[in-house]
């Protein structure tokens, strides 16, 4: 949990949604303009810079729940993984019984 400055208060902020949102394409799309330089691998962000990017920063509680929610999809995805795995290795063993006539 960090600490941000909201212009004229503070909020916090969570270090996933930050993270979230600087890799969304107006979070990347501060970051190079922030970023001097003309190739990508010559692009330099000082903390300064880096400081001055502004991030729309939504209630606390709003960030914990969206938090959950990435984390959720996260894990979904990592089960769908998992699971094309598993019939990946399980699809020659089921073809060959399908061919030989011995599924029901």
């Amino acid at each position: 949990m960090l600490l941000a400055e909201c212009g004229w208060c503070y909020a916090y902020v969570t270090s996933d949604f930050i993270c979230f949102y600087l890799l969304t394409q107006e979070g990347i799309e501060k970051v190079r303009e922030a970023s001097p330089g003309g190739a990508g691998r010559n692009r330099t962000l000082g903390l300064k810079k880096l400081e001055k990017i502004e991030v729309p920063i939504p209630d606390f509680g709003k960030q914990l729940w969206f938090n959950q929610l990435q984390q959720k999809v996260a894990d979904i995805k990592q089960a769908q993984l998992s699971n094309a795995v598993e019939l990946e290795a399980l699809m020659p063993s089921i073809l060959d019984k399908a061919f030989r006539g011995e599924l029901v």
